[in-house]
C-alpha cells in the first residue's frame, strides 16, 4: 500500500512536467506580424511543387509529413523538377518557428514563379491570382491598422495573426527541343564522341530545361578533361521560337591539345614527409593528364591519415603573354599540379565510454561481419600517433574494459537464462605503414587480447589474435585486394567453468595459423546508400598445412550484391552468398565439436541483423551428422556449409525515414553438403532512420509456416518472439547500418 501512495504523486509530477515543457516550448506568431501557416500552389501539375517552393523566399510553417515517391529534399534550380512526389502533411510540432509574411518579398516571389517556369521551358506560364486569408493581409503585412487596433483575429494579445496564402498558376504549353547539334568533335575518336553524346542530358522531343542545358555543358567539359583535353572549351547556343513552342540547341567544342602532367608541387605539409605524399598521389611528370587521376590522388593522400584536408588541383600552362586567355590554342599541353594539404593532429589520447552490439570485427578482412548475440558496455582509453618516426606511419593502442551481456541488445541474460553479464577486457595494438614496397600499398600489423566470455558459448577464455598483411586499392578505389598471415590462440583458464551447463564440449584450447586473402569489386554508385550497381567479394583462408595449426582447412566465402533503382525513389536490393569450410585434418586432442566443425571463431554461422533476420545471431540451421556416440550438435555450434539469399524493397518516406520489405532465406549445416532444399524462409518489415553514422535499423523477421523447406526437408526451428499481444516464430533486430 505505501508503494501506491508514493507512486501516484510521481506520475502526477511527471505529467505536469511534460505539460510545462510543451507549454514553454510552443512557438507563437511574432507580435504585429502575420505568421505564414500555409502556402498553397494551385495549378502546379506538370512540375513538382516542392521543387518550386525551394526557390521561394516566402515559406509556410514546416510540418511533419510523408513524401511518397522521393526521399530527397529539393534544392532551388537542381533537377529533377517533375519527380512525381506526393506529399502527405500530417502535423506540425508546437515548437517549430513561425515564418513571417513580408509583402514586398511575396510580390517578388510571384515574379520568381514565372521566371522559374520559363527556366523549365514554360514560356507561357503566368501567375493568375494570389488569395489571402484573412483578405486584409493583401494590403498590409502588419496586423494593426493606422489606429493601432488589430485588423485580424489574434490567438492572444501579445501575438500576431495566422495567414493562409494561395497562389494559382497557369502552366501553359512547354517548349520542346526540336533539334540538338554538336560541332567541333569531328576530329575526336569515335568512342570519345559517344561519351560526349551520353553526357548531354537534353533529348530531342523532350521538354527544354535551362538547368539540364547547363549540366550538359558541364558534362561535356568534364568528359573532355577526363580524356586529357585540359584546355577544352564548350559553348552552347539556344534558339527558342515561343510561338512554335520549340527550341534548338547547338554545342560548339574546341578540344585543344591533349595534355600531360607538368610540374608537381606539394604545399602546406610542414613536418609531414613530402615523399610519402607524392608517393600516395601516384602522379608523374609526363604522364597523360586525366581529371579522375587528380581525384584519385586526393583520396589516396587523405587515406594516409594525419591530415585534416587535402586538395589536388591542376592548372593548364599557357603560352607567355596569354596566361589569362581562355583560347584553347594558347594551351601548351602541360598541366601543373598543386597538392595542398593541412596537417591534422599528430597525437591523440582519448578516454570515453560506449556500447557495442552484435559484431565480431575480426571477420571484416574476410568480407564478412559475424553477428553474435552479445553486446557490451565499455570504457575506452587509447593512444594514437599518425606520423610515427616520420613516413606517415600510424600507431594505435587501445584498451576496453567492459561488461558483456550474453544476449541480443538490449537483453541482459542469455536465451537459456543461465548466463548473465560478465566482466571482460580487450587490449589491441595496430601499426600501419603506408607506401610499403610501392606508393599505394599499405602494410598493417594488428594484434589483440580478448579476456571475457566467448561470444557464442559464454564460457570464460583468453583469445589472442594477430594479423600482418598488405592492402592495395585499384581502379579509383573500386577494387580492393588484401593478403596476409593470421594467427589465433584460444585458451580456457583451468577450473573456470563459469557456465558449466553452457560449455557443451566446446572448450578445447587450440592454436591456429592461416593465410588469408580478400578481394572486393565495388561498382555501386554510393557505398553508404547505394541505388544502383553491384558489389562482388571473395574471402579465402588456408589454415595449417605447412604452418603450425590444430587444423588444416580451407575456408571460402564468395558473395554478390546488386541494386536496381525503381520509380518513386525506391530501390530493389539483393544478395546471395555461400560459405564452405573444408577440414582436411584436425588434432586428435580436440573436443568432438571442435574436431568436426573447426575453430569456434571461424565456423560458419547464420542469423542476425546482417544475415538471416528470421533468426537471432548464430541460430540459423540445425544439426547435421553427430560426431560420435552420445554426441549431438546444435545450430549455435556453427557449421561447415552455409548459403544465404536476401531481397529488399527499400522505400523512402521522408529524407531521413524509410521502410523496407524484405525476405531472407538460407541454411547452415554441419554436414559436408549444401542443403538448398532447407529454405528457412522469413519475411519482414524494417524501419530506417538516417543518422550521421548510418541508418538506425529496426527489423522484424517472421518465419513463414510451410515455407521453411521443400522436398521433405526439415526446416530449422526459430524462437518465439513477443510483440505486445502477438507471439510468432522469428526475431527482432535493432542495430545501426544496412543489412547489406
Amino acid at each position: 500500500m505505501p508503494g501506491r501512495v508514493t507512486g501516484a504523486p510521481l506520475r502526477v509530477h511527471a505529467f505536469a512536467a511534460a505539460l510545462l515543457w510543451l507549454a514553454t516550448g510552443c512557438q507563437h506568431v511574432p507580435s504585429n506580424r502575420y505568421g505564414v501557416q500555409r502556402l498553397r500552389l494551385e495549378g502546379v501539375e506538370a512540375m513538382d511543387p516542392a521543387a518550386l517552393r525551394a526557390c521561394l523566399a516566402t515559406r509556410e510553417r514546416p510540418a511533419f509529413g510523408i513524401n511518397l515517391g522521393s526521399s530527397s529534399v529539393p534544392s532551388c534550380g537542381v533537377p529533377p523538377f517533375d519527380s512525381g512526389r506526393l506529399h502527405l502533411r500530417l502535423w506540425r510540432w508546437p515548437w517549430t518557428t513561425w515564418p513571417t509574411y513580408d509583402r514586398a518579398v511575396f510580390e517578388r516571389d510571384l515574379q520568381r514563379i514565372e521566371r522559374w517556369y520559363r527556366a523549365r521551358g514554360y514560356y507561357d506560364a503566368r501567375v493568375v491570382s494570389a488569395e489571402f486569408d484573412p483578405p486584409v493581409a493583401s494590403n498590409n503585412d502588419r496586423t494593426t491598422g493606422a489606429d493601432g487596433q488589430p485588423v485580424c483575429e489574434r490567438g492572444a494579445d501579445d501575438e500576431g495573426c495566422r495567414l493562409r496564402l494561395s497562389v494559382s498558376v497557369e502552366e501553359g504549353r512547354p517548349v520542346t527541343l526540336a533539334r540538338l547539334r554538336v560541332v567541333g568533335d569531328q576530329s575526336l575518336a569515335p568512342r570519345l564522341r559517344r561519351r560526349l553524346r551520353d553526357a548531354i542530358e537534353l533529348e530531342e522531343g523532350a521538354r527544354f530545361d535551362e538547368a539540364l542545358h547547363d549540366r550538359s555543358k558541364r558534362g561535356i567539359l568534364t568528359t573532355l578533361h577526363e580524356d586529357g583535353f585540359a584546355c577544352a572549351s564548350v559553348h552552347g547556343r539556344v534558339t527558342v521560337t515561343p510561338r512554335a513552342h520549340s527550341a534548338q540547341v547547338l554545342y560548339t567544342l574546341d578540344a585543344g591539345p591533349r595534355a600531360r602532367i607538368g610540374s608537381i608541387r606539394v604545399e602546406g605539409n610542414e613536418e609531414l614527409p613530402e615523399r610519402a605524399i607524392r608517393g600516395a598521389a601516384y602522379l608523374r611528370s609526363g604522364d597523360r593528364y586525366h581529371e579522375s587521376a587528380l581525384q584519385d590522388a586526393q583520396r589516396a593522400i587523405f587515406a594516409l591519415g594525419g591530415l585534416s584536408s587535402v586538395e589536388v588541383v591542376g592548372r593548364a600552362r599557357r603560352r607567355q603573354g596569354a596566361e589569362d586567355s581562355d583560347d584553347p590554342s594558347a594551351c601548351t599541353g602541360l598541366v601543373d599540379v598543386t597538392i595542398r594539404v593541412a596537417p591534422g593532429r599528430r597525437t591523440r589520447i582519448g578516454l570515453g565510454a560506449g556500447i557495442q552490439s552484435g559484431v565480431l570485427e575480426a571477420q571484416a578482412t574476410q568480407g564478412e561481419t559475424l553477428n553474435v548475440a552479445q553486446w557490451d558496455l565499455h570504457l575506452l582509453a587509447f593512444y594514437e600517433h599518425r606520423n610515427l618516426l616520420g613516413g606517415m606511419r600510424r600507431l594505435r593502442i587501445e584498451d576496453r574494459p567492459k561488461l558483456v551481456f550474453p544476449a541480443q541488445f538490449p537483453g541482459v541474460r542469455a536465451a537459456d537464462g543461465d548466463r548473465g553479464p560478465r566482466p571482460g577486457n580487450t587490449l589491441s595494438f595496430e601499426f600501419r605503414q603506408p607506401a610499403f614496397l610501392e606508393a599505394r600499398t599499405t602494410l598493417s600489423f594488428t594484434t589483440s587480447w580478448d579476456l571475457g566470455p566467448d561470444p557464442s558459448f559464454g564460457f570464460f577464455r583468453h583469445d589472442f589474435d594477430g594479423r600482418v598483411g598488405v592492402r592495395r586499392r585499384f581502379l579509383r578505389d573500386r577494387l580492393e585486394v588484401y593478403g596476409g598471415v593470421h594467427g589465433n590462440v584460444f585458451r580456457v583458464p583451468g577450473g573456470s567453468d563459469l557456465a558449466s551447463g553452457g560449455l557443451r564440449g566446446n572448450r578445447s584450447d587450440y592454436y591456429l595459423s592461416f593465410l588469408e586473402q580478400f578481394v572486393a569489386l565495388d561498382l555501386r554508385d554510393n557505398p553508404g546508400r547505394p541505388r544502383r550497381g553491384i558489389y562482388l567479394s571473395l574471402g579465402l583462408q588456408e589454415a595449417g598445412f605447412f604452418m603450425p595449426s590444430a587444423w588444416d582447412y580451407i575456408r571460402v566465402l564468395p558473395e554478390a550484391r546488386g541494386y536496381i533503382p525503381l520509380p518513386l525513389g525506391m530501390v530493389l536490393a539483393g544478395r546471395f552468398s555461400v560459405g564452405a569450410l573444408f577440414i582436411r585434418h584436425a588434432d586428435a586432442g580436440l573436443d568432438a565439436k571442435s574436431f568436426a566443425l573447426g575453430p569456434v571463431r571461424y565456423r560458419l554461422r547464420g542469423g542476425g541483423p546482417t544475415s538471416h533476420r528470421g533468426f537471432v545471431a548464430g541460430f540459423l540451421g540445425d544439426s547435421g551428422a553427430p560426431a560420435g556416440p552420445g554426441e549431438s550438435f546444435d545450430s549455435e555450434d556453427g557449421g561447415l556449409r552455409r548459403w544465404l539469399a536476401s531481397v529488399e524493397l527499400r522505400a523512402p518516406v521522408t529524407q531521413d525515414f524509410g521502410l523496407v520489405l524484405f525476405s531472407d532465406l538460407g541454411d547452415v549445416t554441419q554436414s559436408k553438403r549444401f542443403r538448398f532444399r532447407h529454405l528457412n524462409t522469413a519475411v519482414g518489415l524494417g524501419i530506417r532512420y538516417q543518422t550521421p553514422v548510418g541508418p538506425l535499423r529496426f527489423d522484424v523477421g517472421w518465419l513463414v509456416p510451410g515455407a521453411g523447406a521443400v522436398g521433405g526437408a526439415r526446416p530449422a526451428q526459430g524462437k518465439l518472439v513477443s510483440l505486445g499481444f502477438v507471439r510468432f516464430p522469428g526475431a527482432v533486430h535493432l542495430t545501426i547500418g544496412e543489412a547489406f
